[in-house]
């Protein structure tokens, strides 16, 4: 069978700065070894890390993988003081955990594409989609044999998803016609963003009667989303701050908390929004970015990507799904108006920051399914609930 590969530009540029790096993922991260991997690594030991130095590092888990016992600062015993592994300075990378070898490239596969691209929680990513306005262009290309990529990281499609919820058969439709929407510089992320909240809505109300007629309507909602009349009506919606800095707000503290290296403080007045402090920042952050407006759309699209949409939680419908794709949207434009007031180094706050909402909302499934759930109970669950989030 031939095999294609479905990826950002940027895909193929990205290179680990290993100790350079400012949210390392050798800290604080629970990384699982399949017990292959694990005795790999036993039987590869050398002098520098003896058999029985590697054994006092693990521990074994009751569903058969290892686990990597961290230090008390959550650091990985393996992470040196140079911030680089000492796995692979002494072993080489083939006696890594399939994980550490591919991370942050991601991958999901249906039927024979590969959908790839790099996690937004790498500080490395976020250079690169701040910095060239064609990273997030799509590119297809074919995938030989050899450089698939190891089964343990690759979240796959199987008959059953498809058979509980027929709309999957569609995902790579579905993926295209996103992709697509937000990379159209006609308009606006956010307005782009709005449409597509309009398409995932009639999306879900079909795949809840008819999925098998997903196909088709893919093919109206691309006709309905380049209508000129539809896209100035999205343009010309004025923002609620007010409300917008609320359900975001609530998702970024509630959800995130300490692991947001960003105070919000300054755009809170008597319990409501400061909107003066906010848009303060908002231009202070694009007086930083000049000559980056692309940034922000690019982080948005492989935001898109990072969480999986529109099947993230394959239990909840797409629209839900969305939903949870727009409030972390909010929470990368709110990040850059808080940084943009706080001053100082703009920039590189504003990477750590939208590389830890990354780590957060797209590394931990569990966590994903329970916000979808309660995105719903919070009444977002509608086109003009996300365009109050977004625009």
């Amino acid at each position: 069978m031939g095999y294609s590969y479905k990826q950002p530009k940027y895909y193929e540029d990205f290179r680990c700065i290993g100790g350079a790096c400012t949210n390392s993922c050798c800290e604080k991260w629970l990384v699982l070894w399949t017990k292959k991997s694990y005795k790999g690594l036993i039987e590869a030991s050398c002098p520098e890390l003896p058999k029985e130095l590697v054994e006092s590092r693990f521990t074994k888990l009751d569903n058969g993988l290892y686990s990597i016992i961290l230090r008390e600062n959550g650091d990985c015993p393996f992470h040196n003081e140079k911030g680089l592994c000492d796995i692979q300075l002494n072993l080489g990378e083939k006696a890594l955990s399939p994980v550490c070898a591919t991370y942050p490239r991601s991958y999901i596969k249906h039927n024979s594409v590969f959908q790839r691209w790099c996690a937004a929680s790498c500080p490395a990513v976020l250079e690169l989609l701040c910095n060239n306005p064609s990273a997030m262009e799509r590119i297809v290309c074919a995938a030989r044999e050899e450089t698939l990529p190891p089964k343990a990281v690759v979240s796959v499609d199987e008959q059953e998803d498809v058979d509980n919820n027929k709309a999957i058969f569609f995902r790579n439709e579905l993926t295209d016609f996103f992709w697509e929407l937000f990379s159209d510089k006609r308009r606006s992320i956010s307005s782009s963003i709005i449409l597509g909240a309009l398409a995932a809505k009639h999306f879900s109300e079909t795949a809840q009667t008819a999925p098998e007629k997903t196909g088709g309507l893919i093919k109206d909602m691309r006709k309905q989303m380049n209508s000129p009349a539809v896209s100035r009506s999205i343009e010309e919606i004025k923002p609620n701050y007010g409300l917008k800095f609320k359900l975001a707000n609530n998702f970024l503290v509630q959800y995130l908390g300490e692991r947001l290296s960003v105070d919000f403080s300054a755009f809170i007045k008597d319990g409501a929004l400061n909107t003066e402090n906010y848009l303060i920042g908002e231009g202070n952050f694009n007086k930083a970015f000049e000559g980056r407006e692309y940034a922000l759309k690019n982080i948005i699209i492989n935001m898109f990507l990072d969480c999986i949409i529109p099947f993230l939680n394959k239990e909840s419908s797409i629209f839900s799904n969305y939903a949870y794709f727009a409030a972390a949207s909010a929470s990368v434009q709110i990040i850059a108006a808080a940084t943009g007031f706080t001053g100082g180094d703009i920039y590189n706050r504003f990477i750590l920051a939208v590389s830890s909402l990354a780590r957060a909302i797209s590394h931990n499934p569990d966590r994903a399914g329970k916000i979808i759930k309660d995105l719903e109970s919070f009444g977002i669950k509608s086109p003009a609930h996300i365009a109050i989030l977004v625009k």
